[in-house]
């Protein structure tokens, strides 16, 4: 029993080094020999325990919450379409201030691939989608894509905004453009067709 708590222990030890690393630097300089050293931690012990470093990587993109919840980024409350993309990008805005490690991963999803930044593009576009199914519940074709088109706009500017990179600050108001209000009452589950799906080229 000793040793599975030990083992356990130092896996906690690599999953949390790589964690602090990637808030810190991001993926720059994310390799074994670094992360056993923050760790505090023979590097062996990755291959021993995670089979390779990408093993450890898998077990850190699984464990770990990089993103809040669709629900938790609605509106609670009918809004207008601007005000609507602002409150999700505020809530967003926020989420990113507090976990350092997932803007990191914001930041170079599209520079690096690894395990990390698999997992965070699946969940990022996920989170999109399911944002866009829950504001067009029950609605038309056309209501749910105009708001698809807004919000892939909206996560380009949020990626933007957070990446230091230019962007128009009017594009919000070009979004909004022609959408409808939101709706305060927002179904839990709002399934959407494979070819509703938001177009992940532009997330």
């Amino acid at each position: 029993m000793p040793q599975t708590r030990s083992r356990s222990r130092t896996e906690n030890k690599f999953v949390d080094a790589v964690v602090a690393h990637l808030s810190e630097k991001g993926c720059e300089e994310l390799g074994v020999n670094t992360i056993a050293k923050r760790a505090g931690a023979d590097k062996v012990l990755i291959y021993r325990y995670f089979s390779n470093f990408e093993g450890l990587l898998e077990t850190v993109a699984q464990e770990i919450e990089w993103l809040p919840e669709a629900a938790s980024c609605l509106p609670n409350s009918e809004r207008e379409p601007l005000e609507a993309l602002r409150d999700i990008l505020q809530t967003l805005r926020q989420t990113f201030a507090e976990r350092p490690a997932s803007q990191a991963l914001l930041n170079w999803r599209k520079a690096v691939q690894n395990p990390l930044t698999q997992r965070f593009n699946s969940d990022w576009n996920a989170l999109w989608e399911e944002i866009a199914n829950r504001l067009a519940a029950e609605q038309s074709y056309d209501y749910r894509h105009a708001w698809q088109t807004a919000l892939s706009l909206a996560a380009l500017l949020l990626e933007a905004e957070l990446g230091g990179e230019a962007f128009h600050t009017d594009g919000l108001e070009r979004a909004a453009a022609g959408l409808p209000s939101t709706s305060a009452a927002v179904p839990e589950t709002a399934p959407a067709s494979e070819s509703d799906s938001l177009p992940t080229n532009l997330l």
